[in-house]
């Protein structure tokens, strides 16, 4: 099993999550989803993650522009 977290720097909680049999785009948009849909939609908020394929494909790209999520990546 994979698990996809979504960390809010501020309380250091966890704020959204998702856990499938193989590491998915969707895995990962459904923990940011869970994040904003539990949070309210943030005036800014700053992902940060690894270059992995699941961050960077054109799905996961697409819901963090038509959220207004600013991209980091390592390196």
């Amino acid at each position: 099993m994979y698990v996809s977290a979504v960390i809010e720097l501020f309380s250091q909680r966890a704020v959204g999550c998702s856990m499938k049999a193989e590491m998915t785009a969707q895995m990962v948009a459904d923990a940011l989803v869970m994040a904003i849909w539990r949070r309210g939609k943030p005036d800014a908020l700053l992902h940060h993650s690894d270059q992995g394929s699941q961050y960077t494909s054109d799905q996961f790209q697409r819901l963090m522009t038509d959220n207004g999520v600013t991209r980091s990546m390592s390196r």
